[in-house]
Formats: structure tokens, sequence, C-alpha cells
């Protein structure tokens, strides 16, 4: 991406460090995608977009979503699960995204490439339910969205 002038090194760091990085750090991309299926999991993830997986998104050629491999990934994705529904694995996640977000901001290394020296100000305490006492911060916003309590 770099050679093709389609990314500098610190966007594709970023893109990942920041997206699907912090998710992967708990739960892969497998658990992720089953999450992004809702409340129908693996299974209506891969019903509703299993044809788009195939499209040309990379250089890399998917695999064809046989019946036997949607099978395997829902399978895998329950066990993983561990009898935890959609909606406890979605508050897990949030929860460990944020505490994982303070520790981000508190070891953030500068352009300069050195931690930065300065502690990152704490997160004022307000609204309620699974974010409750987060306070607002831009990159949970961009994150958690509309269920984290604004300032």
């Amino acid at each position: 991406m770099v050679a093709a002038g389609e990314a500098t090194v610190e966007e594709i760091d970023a893109s990942i460090a920041f997206g699907p990085g912090l998710r992967w750090a708990l739960m892969g991309p497998c658990l992720t995608f089953h999450l992004a299926g809702g409340r129908g999991g693996m299974a209506h993830m891969l019903d509703h977009f299993g044809a788009a997986l195939e499209e040309p998104w990379t250089r890399l050629q998917a695999p064809p979503l046989t019946p036997e491999l949607r099978d395997r990934m829902i399978e895998g994705c329950l066990r993983e699960a561990d009898g935890r529904s959609v909606a406890e694995l979605e508050q897990l996640r949030d929860g460990f995204l944020a505490e994982l977000l303070e520790l981000v901001e508190r070891y953030t290394v500068a352009a300069s490439g050195k931690q930065s020296a300065e502690p990152a100000a704490p997160v004022v305490a307000v609204g309620s339910g699974p974010t409750a006492g987060l306070g607002s911060n831009v990159i949970l916003d961009t994150l958690l969205g509309p269920s984290l309590p604004s300032a």
C-alpha cells in the first residue's frame, strides 16, 4: 500500500492500532464477525454478508463460502462464545475497549518516538450503563457510538 501510494506507514499503523487491533486484542476477527451478526451471530453475518466477503476487497482471493465452511465458522464462534450471548459478549468487549483505551492514552508514543511525559488527564465520571464513569473521549465516542454518555 505504501509502494502504491495508497497509504502512509502512519496511516496503516493507525488504521490497525485504533481499528480492528483494539477489538482483536480481545476477540480476534472471527468472534468480532460473530458479534457483527447481532443476535443471530456468525450465522446471520454469513447469511447476510457472505457473498460480499468473496468480493475482491484485497489482493488476496477469498475461498468460496461453502455450506461446510459456513458451518465450521458458526460452530467455532459458538465454541469461543462458550454459552455467552452476543449481548453479553458486546458488554465484555465494550468494557475491555474502554479500559484498553485508557491504557493507550497513558502510554501513547508521540511522533518523536518518546512516551508521553504527561499522564493523560483523568476521565470525568458521568452517565450510567456499561460505560458509566467513562466521561467523554473522542476515541471512545468513535468506537462505542451513542452508548457513551457525553460530558
